[in-house]
């Protein structure tokens, strides 16, 4: 009986290697710089994410301290998954803005609310494509110009509204 536990433990641990690795090539066979993964969390900026010694957004800063910072595009790895980081603003500014069509499908990041979820950055495909058709004319430049004097004025109105919070101690719900 023990013998047939540990045989079927160790087929397990096996699959779940295989699953887990199966992509490590990933970067290597296109010639990509990568930071190099280890099991099961995959590259040192993802085992610092999960441990929770440092927060998704200083994976960046993890993966490009690895000697990776003079290159334009960069690989990482979180539990096998393969992710581009993309070190260069011009290359950003063109996936972003001139060819946003062709990279729809981004990771989610699901928030439990459906007001959350229904977010832009957490949508794909068509979804995706519809809500930024519509959002596309709404940030022009020139519509962002007039507004700037009403956002800066709502960011006053909030700034003076926590001054006279933090002045009277008053605890305040932040959701």
């Amino acid at each position: 009986m023990i013998v047939e536990i540990t045989l079927f433990l160790l087929v397990v641990f096996i699959l779940i290697y295989y699953e887990v690795t199966k992509q490590y090539g990933f970067f290597k066979e296109r010639g990509i710089p990568y930071d190099k993964p280890t099991f099961p969390f995959g590259s040192s900026g993802s085992w610092a994410v999960f441990t929770g010694k440092s927060s998704i957004i200083e994976l960046e800063k993890i993966t490009l301290s690895k000697g990776l910072d003079k290159e334009k595009v960069v690989g990482f790895f979180m539990f096998g998954q393969p992710n581009f980081l993309i070190n260069d603003d011009e290359l950003k500014k063109r996936i972003l803005i001139k060819d946003f069509e062709y990279f729809i499908d981004r990771r989610p990041f699901p928030t439990n609310n459906p007001y959350g979820d229904a977010f832009m950055l957490n949508l794909s495909g068509s979804e995706w494509k519809a809500v930024r058709s519509l959002m596309g004319g709404v940030f022009t430049s020139g519509k962002l110009k007039l507004m700037s004097k009403h956002i800066i004025k709502v960011g006053e109105n909030f700034e003076n509204y926590i001054a006279d919070v933090a002045e009277s101690e008053t605890e305040i719900d932040m959701k």
